[in-house]
């Protein structure tokens, strides 16, 4: 098994040892975003499988309305959840971008398409590809399904902002070429 690497401190990262003056010394943010990071193992984007990432997603009871089928805005919130795991497996949670580098990556278009209902207890798998990356847009196509059955598909435009200046900017290029990566995989 390989030691994770820390991207704050720049070192590979020994959940046992005791923080260090440097990370002693850094904001509480900034350690937190240290500590998620240190937890997770990093990955090479071009060990995913197909430019595909795949993610399970249970229908939880608060995710439904009074029918008992999932309450539309909630598929939002599972998607957003998808594209946060995803950027961590690519090896860029979203901790460090929003902390550390202060990007943000809103969605500026979303386009819906709702098939059929997703009931309590269902278990929906979703699936992420990347169709376009820009200079500061990314282009993503998801499907959601239960089964074989489609649920609910979307294609969602993310834009790099700087979280100081709330203007759009460039992917940070350790995060392109992951995604650039990614999306070569046969």
């Amino acid at each position: 098994m390989s030691t994770p690497y820390n991207r704050v401190s720049g070192t590979a990262a020994d959940p046992g040892s005791a923080p260090s003056a440097a990370a002693k010394a850094m904001p509480a943010d900034a350690q937190a975003v240290q500590a998620a990071e240190s937890t997770q193992a990093a990955v090479d984007p071009a060990s995913l499988p197909g430019g595909l990432f795949v993610a399970q997603q249970p229908v939880r009871f608060a995710d439904c309305d009074p029918a008992g089928i999932v309450f539309f805005p909630n598929y939002f919130r599972m998607l957003n959840a998808v594209v946060e795991d995803w950027l961590a497996a690519l090896g860029h949670p979203w901790t460090g971008l929003v902390v550390r580098d202060r990007v943000g990556t809103p969605t500026a278009q979303l386009d819906t398409g709702f098939r059929k209902p997703s009931f309590f207890g269902d278990t929906l798998t979703f699936e992420l590809c990347v169709e376009k990356l820009g200079k500061s847009s990314l282009v993503l196509a998801h499907v959601a399904r239960c089964g074989d059955e489609i649920r609910f598909t979307a294609r969602q435009v993310l834009v790099a902002t700087s979280l100081d200046t709330h203007k759009a900017i460039p992917w940070p290029d350790g995060l392109r070429t992951a995604i650039e990566i990614f999306k070569e995989r046969p």
